[in-house]
């Protein structure tokens, strides 16, 4: 539940910011990618969700711009 309250506080401020839906929109997709990977843990998977939360930040960076 904590979570859920962290990750909307934090959407709502790069919105604000940045006055584009799509920027939270794409980290609540990566978000909810990682969290699905990390829910059936294993060496393979962890590495995986490591590397899509790598290039979500990089897309959502190159999107700021």
């Amino acid at each position: 539940m904590i979570y859920a309250f962290i990750l909307g506080f934090v959407l709502t401020k790069m919105y604000e910011k940045q006055k584009n839906i799509l920027v939270p929109i794409f980290v609540h997709m990566v978000a909810n990618t990682v969290v699905l990977l990390l829910d059936g843990y294993n060496t393979y998977v962890f590495l995986l969700s490591i590397i899509c939360l790598i290039l979500g930040i990089n897309i959502y960076f190159k999107v700021v711009k």
